[in-house]
């Protein structure tokens, strides 16, 4: 026998009027479209920052997001907290941005790049609907463009002639130093540079996506110094290797004397110590990279093909690290008819 819907009528002696029946409902629901809350808002009134911001670096992470990019994004939030003493996403708001760019009255420089990394991590939760308001969206920062100037051919000179190639620390760090002059890249894509990039017989190197910041593959060439000294700084590298007992290394050019890949705050630390012991001041990775820019403006190339060089996403950038001087516009527009 097949089955039936059962529809069995029953008389309850009275009749109900059910278009009310979720009338206080919908007054609930009325009031909360005034208040402009949604269920999302109610579901996240009790969401902490800190399971959030778990969440969305496990998420980053998943993504091929860069391990500085991630650290930064974690250490301003956490630093955020700290100073508002605010935990609950839900209690988020201009005035303790505010606070937090601010805080220890720093320049105007430190408090862009503050709000910069916090807008990051804010436009993520605003567009996946965990923070309702764009309350960061107004607060902007001015800040005057200071000049940059990069480093210069002799100032680079300068610091080579200063180290001492019979010691394997100087050897490495003058080795770094040098490719970045040559080839404008990162600190933290020097410091990724493995034997697999290297051509040397071809005299060039080609930086990997994976250690771009932009993801890019590029080839670039390097001179003969620089061939001889990433020859040498090889077998001394094996030497290291072999001191410290490791069979198998990692491929990383550039080691620490604990045979470890070398590290962009190490390096930074090693930076410092050259600063104070040649008195040059404009040596650090960032003036390198100008200066390696500016060098190739020099020269005559273009300067789409320097923003190709120098891995840009924007030409907007790149001329932001030529450092060009009024004398050298007016002499350039004179050849103009």
């Amino acid at each position: 026998m097949s089955k039936q819907r059962y529809s069995k009528k029953f008389e309850t002696g009275f009749e109900t009027d059910v278009s009310n029946i979720f009338g206080e409902s919908k007054e609930l629901v009325d009031t909360l479209h005034r208040q402009k809350v949604t269920i999302q808002e109610l579901d996240n009134s009790k969401l902490t920052i800190k399971e959030r911001l778990e969440e969305t670096l496990h998420q980053l992470k998943l993504m091929g997001y860069k391990e500085r990019t991630m650290s930064d994004y974690k250490y301003h939030i956490e630093r955020y907290m700290k100073i508002t003493e605010v935990n609950l996403i839900s209690e988020m708001d201009k005035d303790s941005l505010l606070l937090y760019i601010n805080h220890n009255n720093v320049s105007r420089s430190t408090m862009r790049i503050r709000l910069k990394l916090m807008k990051a991590v804010l436009n993520k939760w605003y567009s996946e609907g965990i923070i309702q308001h764009d309350f960061w969206s107004e607060i902007r920062i001015k800040v005057n463009e200071e000049v940059k100037i990069g480093a210069s051919q002799d100032e680079i000179e300068t610091l080579l002639g200063s180290l001492d190639f019979n010691n394997f620390t100087e050897l490495r760090d003058g080795t770094m130093f040098l490719l970045m002059w040559e080839t404008g890249a990162r600190l933290g894509t020097i410091c990724q540079v493995t034997y697999k990039m290297l051509d040397l017989d071809a005299k060039l190197i080609s930086y990997s996506g994976e250690s771009m910041k932009n993801y890019r593959y590029l080839t670039l060439p390097i001179s003969d110094r620089l061939k001889i000294m990433l020859s040498t700084l090889k077998k001394v590298s094996r030497e290291v290797l072999e001191y410290n007992q490791v069979r198998i290394g990692t491929g990383h050019v550039f080691l620490s004397s604990l045979a470890n890949p070398m590290e962009s705050r190490t390096f930074s630390k090693r930076v410092k110590y050259y600063k104070e012991r040649t008195g040059l001041e404009n040596i650090n990775p960032h003036a390198i990279r100008r200066g390696f820019a500016k060098r190739l403006l020099d020269n005559g190339l273009s300067v789409p093909l320097i923003s190709k060089a120098l891995n840009h996403k924007s030409i907007e950038t790149t001329t932001r690290y030529l450092h060009i001087d009024n004398h050298e516009l007016l002499d350039a527009m004179r050849g103009i008819e």
